[in-house]
């Protein structure tokens, strides 16, 4: 009997190809999976993760294919458009967006600037600012000169809003991301607006580990409810509690640095003996351009199979590990949010192994897993897969 899921998303860890004929329907470049990552950097090792099964749906890399893997192993395809990690999770609970969101990652339109700058007042001028890239540069030294808030836009509708703690203390500028998002309802569609804290001084400007989002609310019931309604312990580690405004969920723990989810998530190994946790990693992979974001992101995740193996020597027996991501990534390309393939893997003492899941043409199928492992009610829609997880 499952007692407990840990369930990690990986940023933008995507699982190779698709077909040719689905390439050419999602729009997906090739040379931007795993593989591709893993050759810029062939000082990374896998070896956890290749034990786990990744070499099976990481697509045409240098990662080996075990004859016995030690886990599940299969491949999630999104069946919504976009590739935001707020629809991901929405999708994950069954619930389809409304609509597709557009893209602000060239320009923001005009009218939310201006909301933004009436929301903020007289305490600092925002300036419309689109390249995350160089914004802890030149151009941010400026704009704490003068007093500026940084703000642009993604791919996935969403508004992000950056300035100094000398300027602008966190919890000021949270507020400001709230309204804005609560006053941008019926002015421009708007999936998040992401608050992100500047620390440190001229010339060695840093994120601070206090990013926090306002999001557009779920289009009905999220896994995450539907477990609180079988009384379900909730965790969430990360952002995936802002995402659906902390929704569901009994316990958040809002850190966004890797090694600081990393610590709490096993903190909560000890504390909470049943019900879903939710991890967030990656999100702080730095950019520095894209050979040394690639190299960076490859980094990162040879530091997360070494931390798996502490994992895993902390699972009971009911415990069952999903390894996944939320979206892909083209970490080789300009670092954006894709709809690509992500693999997944899962694990645990009594779990199956060796079992090859195949590729699942929705992330509800994963929440559908879930749901019927807590003896929650059925999620609108996807397949549970459960029965091949049961294990000896």
């Amino acid at each position: 009997m499952i007692q407990r899921i840990i369930v990690l998303f990986v940023n933008g860890l995507g699982g190779g190809a698709l077909s040719e004929s689905d390439q050419a329907e999602k729009g997906q470049a090739k040379g931007r999976g795993l593989g591709s990552v893993l050759e810029a950097a062939p000082d990374v090792a896998l070896p956890t993760l290749e034990a786990l099964g990744l070499g099976h749906v990481a697509g045409p890399s240098r990662l080996r294919r075990m004859d016995q893997p030690e886990g599940c192993f299969g491949r999630m395809v999104r069946s919504s458009p976009g590739s935001d990690p707020l629809t991901s999770l929405w999708e994950l609970s069954g619930l389809a967006p409304p609509h597709p969101f557009p893209s602000y990652r060239d320009t923001l339109p005009a009218s939310l600037r201006e909301l933004v700058e009436r929301t903020a007042k007289a305490s600092v001028r925002p300036v419309a600012f689109p390249d995350l890239r160089t914004l802890l540069g030149h151009t941010a030294a400026e704009a704490l000169a003068h007093r500026h808030l940084l703000i642009w836009g993604d791919q996935g509708a969403a508004c992000h809003i950056a300035a100094h703690d000398t300027l602008c203390p966190p919890p000021e500028l949270f507020r400001i991301c709230r309204d804005v998002r609560k006053a941008a309802q019926g002015l421009c569609p708007l999936a998040r607006v992401v608050a992100r804290p500047i620390g440190g001084p001229p010339g060695a400007f840093h994120w601070l580990d206090q990013a926090r989002e306002s999001c557009l609310a779920p289009p009905g019931t999220s896994l995450f409810e539907a477990l609180v309604d079988v009384e379900q312990l909730v965790t969430g580690i990360g952002k995936v509690g802002d995402l659906v405004n902390g929704t569901g969920f009994t316990r958040l723990i809002s850190v966004r640095k890797t090694a600081a989810v990393w610590s709490e998530l096993m903190k909560t190994l000890t504390t909470t003996p049943r019900g879903l946790i939710v991890a967030g990693l990656f999100d702080d992979v730095e950019w520095g351009g894209a050979a040394s974001f690639a190299s960076n992101w490859a980094q990162a995740l040879g530091k997360l199979d070494v931390s798996l193996l502490e994992l895993q020597a902390k699972l009971k027996p009911g415990d069952l590990v999903c390894l996944t991501a939320d979206h892909a990534r083209d970490v080789l390309g300009g670092g954006e949010a894709t709809g690509d393939p992500v693999p997944l893997l899962m694990f645990g003492p009594r779990v199956a192994k060796g079992v090859n899941l195949g590729t699942l043409r929705t992330f509800a199928d994963l929440g559908q897993t879930i749901a019927e492992a807590f003896g929650a009610s059925r999620l609108p829609s996807g397949d549970s897969y459960l029965a091949a997880l049961r294990g000896g």
